[in-house]
This record gives C-alpha cells, sequence and structure tokens, in this order.
C-alpha cells in the first residue's frame, strides 16, 4: 500500500520508504515469520517421457494388441495434448465429444476450475490432428476404438 502510495504521488524512487532495504527487509521478515518459518513443497505433476507418448501412439495402432490397452493409450494421449489435469475426464461425457476435420474437440461439463457458479462455466478441449511424434493417425483411430463401445455413459 506504501509503495503504490508512493508511485501514485509521484514521490522521486530515491525518497520512497518503500524501496528502503531497511524496510524490505523488516516485510521480509515479517512474511516468514507470518508462514511459520516453512515453506511449502511445490507438486509438480509428474512428467511422461516422449518414449512413452511415442509407444501410445505405436499401441494404438497396433491391431493386435488387446483393445483395452490400445483404448487406455488413446485416452492417456488425449490427456497429454489436451492438457487436461489428472481427474479432469470424469467431466468429459461421450455425448460432448467429437472429431472435426481430424481435430477431436470436447467440453468437459465439470473440472476443478469449471462447473456451474464458478467464473468459467465452460471449457474446451482440442487435440489437432497434428498432434503426434509418430503416427499421425493415432487420434481418430483410437477415437474408432471408443465409439465403437459406445457413448451411453458417464
Amino acid at each position: 500500500a506504501l509503495m503504490f502510495m508512493e508511485r501514485a504521488g509521484n514521490v522521486p524512487v530515491s525518497a520512497q520508504l518503500s524501496q528502503h532495504p531497511l524496510m524490505k527487509a523488516a516485510i521480509q521478515e515479517y512474511l516468514l515469520t507470518e508462514s511459520g518459518g516453512s515453506t511449502k513443497a511445490v507438486r509438480k505433476a509428474p512428467q511422461l517421457p516422449v518414449a512413452f507418448i511415442m509407444a501410445f501412439e505405436r499401441m494404438i495402432m497396433n491391431t493386435a494388441a488387446p483393445m483395452s490397452l490400445r483404448m487406455f493409450a488413446w485416452f492417456r494421449l488425449v490427456r497429454v495434448w489436451s492438457c487436461l489435469r489428472f481427474d479432469d475426464h470424469r467431466g468429459l461425457l461421450p455425448p460432448s465429444v467429437r472429431v472435426v476435420s481430424g481435430c477431436l474437440k470436447g467440453t468437459p461439463v465439470r473440472t476443478k476450475t469449471s462447473g456451474p457458479g464458478r467464473r468459467r462455466e465452460e471449457l474446451y478441449i482440442h487435440v489437432d490432428a497434428a498432434a503426434y511424434l509418430v503416427d499421425p493417425g493415432w487420434l481418430e483411430t483410437g477415437w474408432r476404438l471408443w465409439v465403437g463401445i459406445g457413448a451411453k455413459r458417464d
């Protein structure tokens, strides 16, 4: 607040109290004591090696592989290429997903950051037809597998 007021009042930088080293040190010390002196570890999403992405594409295209593995590989790749969080797929209802011009489009009805009463009620996913490393046909091939089992499910 002090910094804002000094800048709004056109106080020269050399005369601003908010820029004084003692003031900055006092604020940093206050912030550290208020947090209890402990820091919180940042949790990052586990990284998926590129070799896995390539293997998933090959698995989808391998007609000799079990259909369940091919479908799971497709699901994982859709999550990667559409940047879905761990449980965002739960709100992605099959009737809201479609392939248009080789691209997968969908509207999750509920996610961690969207839904009724939230700032963003709807989010959209998009996986482009050019999203591949080894085989450009993985997206449509996997989609046909999922369509083949029906869309009347949550």
